[in-house]
């Protein structure tokens, strides 16, 4: 079995209004996804979310009582993590541009085909997957490295408590940690100097807008 072909390990609410639509979809989908749940309209939606607190949302926008999009602000503002995919027909610009204010940036062309919703949640798995692997990742380091974020104009945003700890020679302004950092970037991620070693992560999981170094203690 191809990764394609398992099913979707993730929890999914998809909101529809039109009964022969929803039941089409939502029958297709059970087969598919490990946990799934519906609504008929926004209001509805709302409700199951806070019941099951859903990884992804799709939903429809034009719908009786609360519409899709005024959902998913509720949603966003309840659980900013959660991925929410507007099936839409691009026919009313007027509610695209709010689903770009919501910075929704997934959409679906109705009618909906089921592949191209498989699609977009395997990729939605595949990046929650990794954020948990970051996440791990980085609880890890935390207990053994200073680590120092930057965006990319080499400003330093946060420290970890080690590097608070460590204070001196790496402190946050010191112009020698931003130097380490630009060697650790044009070496391809990471720079030795003495028995210190310096090494850059981004965060795979999403878009990077910045970077960290990370600073060890050589065990050679």
């Amino acid at each position: 079995m191809t990764y394609m072909e398992e099913a979707v390990d993730l929890s999914v609410l998809y909101v529809e209004d039109d009964e022969l639509s929803r039941s089409g979809i939502f029958n297709a989908l059970k087969r598919k996804v490990k946990n799934i749940h519906f609504a008929a309209n926004g209001q509805e939606g709302l409700e199951v979310f806070k019941e099951h607190r859903p990884d992804v949302v799709i939903t429809d926008i034009k719908m009786p009582l609360l519409n899709g999009l005024e959902m998913a602000k509720q949603i966003l503002e309840m659980e900013p993590s959660v991925e929410i995919i507007v099936a839409t027909a691009f026919e009313d610009a007027e509610l695209f541009k709010r689903a770009i204010d919501l910075d929704v940036d997934k959409y679906l062309t109705k009618p909906l085909d089921v592949t191209q919703i498989l699609m977009h949640l395997k990729r939605i798995e595949m990046q929650k997957r990794l954020e948990r692997e970051f996440e791990v990742y980085s609880r890890a380091l935390n207990e053994v490295a200073s680590i120092f974020w930057f965006d990319l104009e080499l400003e330093c945003l946060k420290v970890n408590p080690r590097a608070i700890a460590s204070g001196g020679e790496h402190g946050v302004e010191n112009e020698k940690l931003k130097e380490m950092a630009r060697l650790a970037l044009e070496k391809g991620g990471r720079h030795q100097e003495g028995n210190k070693i310096f090494s850059v992560a981004f965060n795979v999981a999403k878009e990077p807008k910045g970077f960290c170094l990370c600073v060890m203690e050589s065990m050679e």
